[in-house]
């Protein structure tokens, strides 16, 4: 497949680029089997994927977890004192 592109470089002659199928047998390999380098590299992300958004889940949830508690602490603090406060004047 040819493709001409037109007016450039600039000076009046024309840039042309080849391009080709390049036919590569599979990548065999003990490790990955007989799988393309396009298909390997989606099993990778895939694997990538499955293990890293648990992983990030739980680090989120349990970040989230720490900041509410150390956030509301005062609000049970306070708490903790109107209650007190109210069992003395009864």
């Amino acid at each position: 497949m040819l493709y001409q592109t037109p007016d450039w470089p600039p000076g009046g002659t024309t840039a042309v680029v080849v391009l080709e199928r390049l036919a590569t047998p599979p990548i065999a390999s003990p490790r990955l089997g007989t799988r393309r380098p396009f298909a390997q590299t989606l099993w990778t992300l895939g694997v990538i994927l499955a293990i890293g958004v648990p992983c990030a889940i739980g680090w989120r949830s349990a970040g989230g977890y720490f900041l509410a508690g150390r956030m509301l602490a005062p609000v049970g603090a306070m708490a903790e004192t109107a209650r007190q406060d109210s069992r003395r004047s009864h």
